[in-house]
């Protein structure tokens, strides 16, 4: 099991002023700036008409080396409203820090295309496992799970869960091509849990209604995968009024209760001013409790009722900017690691960029608030 060090450290944030920093700093939260952007990393983004976000994250051995990678979205727009966020392709980004801060390199650019394979659908929003093998060692390979997107259906684009995998250096011939499991039913937010086991949000309820709090078990038999069983989040206040919670991603985070973990979410709030008013869909991170079963998957405990980071905490450190639609305030993560005293998120600003935040080992472990 995954444990925290007691390591710390204190990592210069240049783009931050000392004084501004504590002021704005929330207990147990702490930002490390961006880890990409169109303006500071041209190398990657390739102009300030690039959005890139919705990146997947691990930690993998390399030479004897632990390396963090994370592998983001990009997009050769920005995002517009009622405009498809079609992917151009994939980056296999590392990062490290230094004395000057958060440094980001880029790999390799991967074609949509490469992903993509014979399929005829848009790769989104990846979420990582390095696969281990039954002595716990590293195989080398790294199991994404992602939402394959079928932009001809209608009348708007269906999501079903998909998988591709990929080795360092992560290279166009390092790539197998996406599977796509278009015959269960529609849904996003892919986590893979094993080489054979994985957990998604069905898009809809038996009745046809929008699914927001029910996700799907899925299990590998042969070549199919096949739904084995189902769990339902509770209600909580950030996510009402029809919102839907999502699988951030990530390691889990042991409690030191055997078999208990938590992983950190996230999920939205559908704010009504008045009647006839269009909504505020307002996104948060939280932080979820969970029970570990034999077969590999997991029940629910609780969901903390006080979020881990609320988009407007968010926008506090980050600062202000625009939102490609004035009807979503969005922040939104798919994957997280540990890493020595704390969880290190990256977290999509504005669908365009990406920010790192880091939540302390303390807050993480906090007893829940109740609803």
């Amino acid at each position: 099991m995954i444990q925290f060090s007691l390591m710390s450290r204190e990592i210069p944030n240049p783009s931050i002023e000392s004084s501004q920093s504590e002021r704005l700093k929330s207990p147990g939260v702490s930002y490390y700036g961006r880890v990409v952007t169109p303006k500071e990393s041209p190398e990657i983004l390739l102009g300030n008409e690039h959005a890139i976000f919705n990146a997947a994250v691990w930690r993998q051995t390399i030479d004897g080396k632990r390396q963090t990678f994370c592998l983001p979205r990009v997009m050769t727009h920005e995002q517009r409203p009622q405009v498809a966020d079609t992917t151009d392709r994939l980056d296999f980004i590392t990062w490290q820090f230094d004395k000057d801060g958060l440094k980001a390199r880029i790999i390799s650019r991967i074609p949509t295309e490469v992903v993509q394979g014979e399929a005829v659908f848009n790769p989104e929003d990846s979420r990582a496992l390095v696969l281990q093998n039954n002595r716990g060692e590293e195989t080398g390979e790294v199991l994404f799970g992602l939402t394959a997107a079928d932009e001809h259906a209608k009348p708007s684009a269906m999501p079903y869960p998909a998988f591709f995998s990929a080795r360092y250096p992560f290279l166009p011939s390092d790539i197998s091509p996406m599977e796509v499991l278009s015959y269960l039913p529609p849904g996003k937010n892919l986590l893979p849990l094993s080489a054979d086991t994985a957990i998604y949000r069905p898009e809809f309820n038996e009745d046809e209604s929008v699914n927001g709090r029910t996700f799907n078990f899925i299990k590998k038999t042969g070549n199919k995968w096949e739904t084995i069983r189902t769990i339902t989040f509770p209600d909580v206040d950030w996510v009402a009024n029809g919102g839907r919670f999502g699988l951030t991603g990530g390691e889990k985070i042991p409690t030191g209760e055997p078999g208990v973990f938590r992983m950190i979410i996230h999920g939205f709030l559908n704010s009504y001013k008045k009647e006839g008013d269009n909504s505020i869909v307002t996104y948060a991170l939280g932080l979820a409790e969970f029970q570990e079963r034999d077969d590999g998957t997991f029940d629910i405990r609780a969901i903390d009722n006080t979020p881990l980071l609320t988009y407007q905490e968010a926008i506090k450190y980050a600062g202000d900017g625009t939102e490609p639609d004035p009807h979503k305030k969005v922040i939104y993560s798919t994957g997280y690691i540990l890493e020595d005293d704390e969880a290190l998120v990256p977290v999509t600003l504005r669908d365009k960029e990406i920010a790192l935040f880091g939540f302390s080992k303390e807050r993480l472990l906090q007893p829940f608030t109740t609803k």
